[in-house]
């Protein structure tokens, strides 16, 4: 499962939460990511929703979609990611109620950089040099000198067999 816009250092985690009771609209996971793990701080949780397309899950809980808060590694703890996980949202694979399958990644951005390169300055063009005395050299590349006069002459010559061969065919 790729996304475009994020890495993921991790890949996807898959997992399924069944048996949920009914009424329970909604289930809090906790993932504890292995230890030694160097991820930004400013990583997000991605879900894939139903429509296959990675999205970023909102850090703030709503009881309508799935959340998740993403928190760094910190000393001796764990870096973990908290999904609060609503049954049956677009995130919701598996479309029966009381059980959720769920993608889920923790994604770094692939597209900005802090400092970007600043692009380099175009060389200015620089003019071709002035032809030496007595040359005979076209600028500028509209052709000219004898083999202009060549090309000429040689379409002359066609357009006047053509016109001889028709007049001897009729």
């Amino acid at each position: 499962l790729s996304d475009a816009d994020f890495a993921f250092p991790l890949g996807a985690m898959f997992f399924k939460v069944t048996d949920i009771p009914a009424g329970t609209t909604s289930v809090v996971v906790t993932l504890e990511l292995p230890d030694g793990l160097d991820i930004a701080p400013d990583a997000v949780v991605r879900k894939m929703n139903r429509f296959d397309t990675w999205m970023t899950l909102s850090n703030v809980t709503s009881p309508d979609l799935s959340s998740a808060i993403f928190i760094p590694a910190a000393g001796p703890l764990p870096a973990t990611v908290t999904l609060t996980l609503v049954d049956n949202d677009v995130f919701d694979l598996d479309r029966r109620i009381g059980s959720i399958s769920d993608p889920v990644a923790v994604g770094v951005s692939t597209g900005a950089t802090l400092d970007p390169e600043p692009e380099p300055e175009p060389e200015p063009a620089t003019p071709n040099p002035s032809p030496a005395v007595g040359t005979d050299v076209a600028e500028g590349g509209g052709g000219g000198g004898t083999a202009g006069l060549g090309c000429l002459s040689g379409l002359l010559l066609l357009g006047l067999w053509r016109r001889r061969f028709n007049a001897l065919q009729h």
